[in-house]
């Protein structure tokens, strides 16, 4: 009996899966909708030392080789990490992996302001750090909707590049019932704009000693004059670039005498050798520039999250060339695409909550125009779609 007892106990243990480790519930938040669901916790194996997602460069190409050695000037006081400065001065914002960093701008009341920066960490997701989109104490959401920009720069939304609104928020229920700080989001886009500007992969590392001498890159949108310093003067309509050698604060990743600027917060802190690219945490304190670390529970929270809502618009597809003029337009654009075969096409419209604004079905030429009609001045989004697979998307402007 005694042994048919302790077999039942091996089975059982055998089975279940590990519990030494912490587990959290995601919030989702749809923005369409204004609705909040619950996705529970998944299983992962807390042995697992390192893991790390997939990255992408992109089908636009274009990768160049970031710096891999430790800065000499410009540096926070008693560091090897140097100080903020223009990225522009040292690469093409719009070659990968630096135009997978994005620029979000809140949407409240129709108006866009300044918000947080993020990194491409999929082809319709974003990292960012989950202060930048909710309020813990009142557990309101900051913000109606997000706009993501890559590589937004001197004020400018790249024109070479795609954009999206964001349709999901993912937090943790701990930091979103202000019952544990985890500073870290998700953003699910409503285009797949990873797809052709690339994306960076996220990863974990629970050994500290991985992360010494090693260089780091981050880049970012401060937004407010450097409250150390009020002389450097920030608005958050450039990209900055910084890197070096970083320390081990904690729960945190970050360097010790160096300081961030409000705009920066979400910004990833990543490696790379130029082969592959990982973001390991984001900017979550100013103080100490101590960036929210990336653990195994939050790596395999997120990946399941990821690869559970890739967006369809994956595989073999290819993105069908089209040309919009004017756009900005004030009155009507036009769209023209290939359509030799004259197949039935539509055209959906949504505005920047992704709510669907407009329909124009029966598109059996190779051109449509769209009508301002009721639409309000705006950003605007499409879907291109051929038996309701969308074969392509834009953003259409009404001034």
């Amino acid at each position: 009996m005694k042994k048919k007892y302790y077999l039942i106990i091996v089975i059982i243990c055998l089975l279940s899966p590990p519990q030494n480790y912490a587990q959290d519930t995601i919030i989702v938040y749809d923005v369409a909708s204004r609705t909040i669901n619950e996705i529970p916790p998944v299983f992962f194996d807390p042995s697992i030392a390192f893991d790390n997602s997939s990255y992408s460069v992109g089908n636009l190409g274009n990768q160049i080789s970031l710096n891999l050695s430790p800065p000499t000037s410009n540096l926070f006081n008693g560091t090897n990490f140097s100080n903020i400065e223009r990225a522009e001065l040292f690469y093409n914002v719009t070659d990968y992996p630096v135009r997978a960093a994005v620029k979000l701008f809140g949407w409240n009341q129709n108006t866009l302001e300044h918000c947080c920066s993020g990194i491409m960490i999929s082809e319709n997701f974003v990292l960012t750090a989950a202060h930048c989109i909710q309020d813990r104490l009142s557990q309101n959401w900051n913000y109606d909707s997000i706009f993501i920009a890559p590589s937004y720069d001197n004020g400018i939304i790249q024109p070479s590049l795609p954009n999206s609104i964001v349709e999901k928020y993912y937090v943790f229920k701990s930091n979103y019932n202000h019952t544990a700080f985890d500073d870290i989001a998700l953003l699910q886009l409503h285009e797949p704009i990873g797809k052709e500007i690339g994306w960076l992969g996220m990863a974990f590392n629970s050994n500290t000693s991985y992360f010494s001498n090693k260089v780091f890159h981050k880049l970012s949108y401060p937004s407010i004059p450097d409250p150390n310093n009020p002389s450097l003067i920030y608005n958050g309509d450039t990209l900055y670039y910084n890197y070096g050698e970083i320390d081990v604060l904690g729960r945190f990743l970050g360097v010790n005498g160096a300081t961030g600027v409000p705009g920066q917060s979400g910004s990833s802190l990543f490696y790379t050798d130029n082969n592959e690219y990982y973001s390991f945490g984001v900017l979550s304190f100013s103080t100490g520039y101590r960036h929210y670390q990336i653990t195994n529970n939050i790596f395999y929270q997120f990946e399941s999250i990821i690869n559970n809502n890739a967006s369809t618009i994956i595989g073999k597809y290819e993105k069908t060339p089209l040309n919009i003029y004017p756009n900005p337009f004030i009155e009507s654009a036009v769209l023209e695409f290939n359509n030799p075969q004259q197949i039935n096409h539509t055209l959906n419209v949504y505005n920047v909550k992704g709510e669907l604004m407009r329909v124009i079905n029966s598109i059996t030429e190779n051109r449509v125009i769209i009508h301002k009609g009721d639409l309000a001045s705006g950003i605007y989004f499409f879907h291109l779609l051929n038996d309701s697979q969308i074969i392509s998307y834009g953003k259409l402007i009404i001034e």
